[in-house]
């Protein structure tokens, strides 16, 4: 069994690169569909869709992490990402990129509730916000 120390250092690690990998594909994302000739309508609508998901679904999503569990969703998650970052390239068009866009959405956003009650599950509770804090600026630093 690992120590909380253990788990903390072992989700940050997961953390951090998850999130640089999330922020590597949502700018290539961007790039790509100025490349493929997006217009400003375009890019609104593909930022669009990629937030709706997230904000929409989470509920969603967490109510099924509690019944189903956290790793069918992290690994639903995974490989959603996985997949769009292969596939990206591969797309021709930008109705295409709002396809993968939907994918990253609503499948590739499907386990930050999972992730979120996964650290919670294994985080001490009076270190619990200075750990978050942590994690979300190691996240969310841009190399």
């Amino acid at each position: 069994m690992m120590t909380s120390s253990e788990n903390e250092t072992l989700l940050a690690v997961i953390s951090a690169t998850s999130s640089g990998g999330r922020q590597t594909l949502d700018m290539q994302f961007q790039y790509y569909a100025v490349v493929l000739g997006a217009s400003p309508l375009d890019m609104a609508g593909l930022t669009a869709i990629q937030n709706l998901g997230s904000n929409i679904l989470q509920f969603f999503w967490g109510t099924l992490a509690d019944k189903i569990g956290r790793k069918p969703l992290l690994l639903l998650s995974f490989f959603s990402l996985a997949l769009s970052s292969f596939v990206i390239f591969s797309i021709s068009s930008i109705t295409g990129l709002f396809i993968i866009a939907l994918l990253i959405s609503f499948l590739g956003r499907s386990g930050d509730p999972a992730w979120i009650s996964l650290i919670d599950d294994n985080t001490d509770a009076t270190k619990r916000g200075s750990f978050l804090g942590k994690i979300t600026s190691i996240g969310n630093a841009r190399m």
